[in-house]
């Protein structure tokens, strides 16, 4: 990650990948969870790869989630 982005230093546990896309959900501390879509290049900016952080599994789930 490049500084900057939300997760530059940051803990994160893979939860789940979306087979047919590169989205990926990671646990990130206690609570949040991050959808990263992933680009697979080394990124200098920092709003790549593309990052929506929520404060909760179940915060992210009503937004409709990667696997809907």
């Amino acid at each position: 990650m490049p500084p900057k982005h939300l997760l530059f230093g940051r803990s994160a546990r893979l939860l789940a990948r979306h087979e047919r896309r590169d989205d990926f959900l990671f646990r990130v501390g206690e609570n949040e969870v991050a959808q990263v879509h992933l680009t697979w290049t080394a990124e200098t900016d920092p709003f790549f790869p593309h990052t929506e952080l929520h404060p909760s599994l179940e915060g992210w789930a009503r937004t409709g989630g990667i696997m809907s």
